[in-house]
């Protein structure tokens, strides 16, 4: 077999490997065989370990999952499953997404340790025995005292153990692709519900179970932009990758919103527009009339914000969703008190 067709054909045996481990899931837990049925599986390399959008979308990095066994590979997919049937990435929004994940990681991996019979976590997922007992926002509350003062944490024997994987977490964040975050947000925050009504074209193939599609609700996705004279080499990378996800996403819309100390533009565009689309003018740096210009539109529900971080903007938390996407250069300490940061990776130049 050659070079390329072993890479051609590792990812036909993940898949294969993965498809078989999400049936044997459902003999010790039946319950979750509908969710089973319905995620859409990808190969993908470029995500750490495995992950699941709320769409239903399952990735996976082949060598991690080479690296487990038969029963940790079940154990996983059944955790990812899980997430989605206790509907983590809804219950996330209006609060700290990240907390909350870990916080319903921390609840499926007791609940997997009762259910599968398993001693210990694989993969160093996080572990925290008793939280099945627990809800997710009090789990929250103890994670941030623990990010103050570890000691403090109660009702733990394993405090220092509990503490690093606490911090392995939080520092994995940063090694998925900027891209991969951009499109979990934009997944995250689309408005159209699951039904019936409308079949999922990810089930046309199959006879023997009708899966829900998403109702399609044409919406806008409102971006603001930094145009400041520091990000002027960042902004068509950013605009090129939010373009290329719009699609997939059903956004049908966007509205620009360019602004330095005032609102110097606010456009619609189109998905196609918005990849070549020329930003000019760059000048200072205060974002608070773009802002409040969208906290006043009740049609708002989410906002990309592309800056480098030294800026002015709203202290109080905006009515609306808000991604804050930072250039690799940016200075550091940009910590708002709302919304998430995704900052991007430099571009390898070979």
């Amino acid at each position: 077999m050659t070079g390329t067709q072993e890479v051609k054909a590792a990812p036909k045996s993940t898949l294969a490997r993965i498809q078989k481990g999400l049936r044997m899931v459902t003999v010790p837990l039946p319950h979750l065989a509908g969710l089973a049925a319905a995620v859409r599986v990808n190969i993908d390399d470029r995500v750490p370990t495995m992950g699941v959008f709320a769409s239903g979308r399952l990735v996976a990095n082949p060598e991690f999952t080479a690296r487990l066994s038969d029963n940790e590979l079940v154990f996983v997919l059944a955790h990812e499953l899980l997430h989605l049937a206790l509907r983590t990435h809804e219950r996330a929004k209006g609060s700290g997404q990240l907390e909350f994940n870990y916080a319903h990681d921390y609840i499926i991996n007791d609940m997997l340790r009762a259910a599968l019979g398993v001693a210990k976590i694989p993969a160093g997922g996080l572990d925290m025995p008793g939280a099945r007992e627990k809800s997710a926002e009090q789990i929250v509350i103890e994670m941030r005292r623990n990010g103050e003062a570890v000691s403090s944490m109660q009702g733990r024997g394993t405090e220092a153990a509990a503490a690093r994987q606490l911090v392995d977490a939080l520092r994995g964040i940063y090694s998925t692709p900027w891209q991969m975050a951009l499109q979990t947000w934009l997944e995250g925050v689309v408005p159209g519900e699951r039904t019936f009504a409308r079949p999922s074209r990810r089930g046309a193939d199959r006879s023997d179970v009708v899966l829900p599609g998403r109702k399609r609700t044409s919406w806008m996705l409102n971006v603001v932009l930094d145009t400041s004279g520091s990000m002027s080499e960042e902004i068509p990378r950013a605009l090129g990758a939010i373009a290329d996800f719009c699609d997939a996403a059903a956004v049908d819309d966007i509205r620009l919103v360019q602004c330095d100390t005032q609102v110097t533009s606010d456009e619609v565009l189109t998905p196609a527009a918005l990849a070549a689309y020329e930003v000019g003018g760059y000048g200072g740096s205060d974002l608070t009339p773009a802002m409040l210009a969208l906290a006043d539109d009740p049609r708002v529900t989410a906002t990309i914000v592309i800056t480098d971080g030294d800026i002015t903007y709203p202290v109080e938390p905006m009515p609306y969703a808000v991604l804050w996407i930072l250039p690799p250069h940016s200075p550091g300490g940009f910590a708002p008190p709302y919304g998430r940061v995704v900052t991007m990776q430099q571009e390898v130049r070979r």
